[in-house]
C-alpha cells in the first residue's frame, strides 16, 4: 500500500521509486499482487478522464504510467499489462494542457514499446501524443517524442511506422516523422 500511495508521490523520484518497487514486487510475487496493482493503475488513470480533473489526479496518473511502463518489462505479464495500454490516452484536445503528463507518457512509451512484444502493444498504438510532444514548441517535450518516434521505428519498422503515419488525419505528421526518422 505504501508503493501504491507512492505513485501519488509530489515529488517525481518518489513515483519512480514507486514504480521500481511494484516492478520488483511483481516480479517477487507476481499474480499475488499484480492484479492490485493493475486495479490501483487502473483507478488513477480513470480519474484523469473527467475534463475537471485535479492536479493531484495528474500526478498520480503521471505515477501510474510510470509503474504500467515498469510493468511491461515483465514478459510474463505482459498481456494483462497490454490491457491497460488505451487507459494511458486523454482527449487529444487536452494534451496541450497537461503537457507534464504527455512528456512522462510519451518518455513511458519509448520503454513500453522497447520492452513488450509488440503484438501486446500494437493494437493500442495511438500516435497523437508522441506527434503533439514531437511539434511542441516545449524542447523536452519534443525531444521526447522524436525519441519515441525512433524507437518506434526501430520497434515496428520504419515502413509499418510511415504506414500508420500517412493514416493519420493530420498532415503536419508526416512531415515530422520523414524529419525525425530520415526517409
Amino acid at each position: 500500500s505504501l508503493y501504491l500511495a507512492n505513485m501519488s508521490g509530489g515529488q517525481l523520484t518518489v513515483r519512480e521509486g514507486a514504480s521500481t518497487c511494484c516492478y520488483n514486487i511483481v516480479t517477487a510475487y507476481g499474480d499475488q499482487v499484480l492484479p492490485i496493482i493493475l486495479s490501483s493503475i487502473q483507478a488513477g488513470l480513470e480519474a484523469i478522464k473527467g475534463t475537471d480533473a485535479s492536479p493531484d489526479a495528474w500526478t498520480r496518473a503521471e505515477g501510474c504510467v510510470l509503474t504500467l511502463a515498469e510493468l511491461a518489462k515483465i514478459k510474463a505479464h505482459q498481456e494483462q499489462v497490454s490491457k491497460l495500454l488505451p487507459a494511458l490516452f486523454i482527449d487529444s484536445r487536452h494534451y496541450s494542457q497537461h503537457l507534464s503528463y504527455c512528456i512522462t507518457l510519451v518518455k513511458s512509451l519509448g520503454v513500453i514499446f522497447s520492452a513488450m512484444d509488440k503484438r501486446w502493444f500494437k493494437p493500442h498504438l495511438e500516435l497523437e501524443v508522441i506527434f503533439q510532444c514531437a511539434a511542441s514548441d516545449n524542447i523536452e517535450a519534443r525531444t521526447v517524442g522524436e525519441q519515441c518516434l525512433v524507437v518506434l521505428s526501430r520497434v515496428i519498422g520504419p515502413r509499418i511506422l510511415r504506414g500508420r503515419v500517412e493514416q493519420c488525419s493530420n498532415p503536419q505528421y508526416l512531415t515530422i516523422h520523414d524529419r525525425v526518422i530520415h526517409c
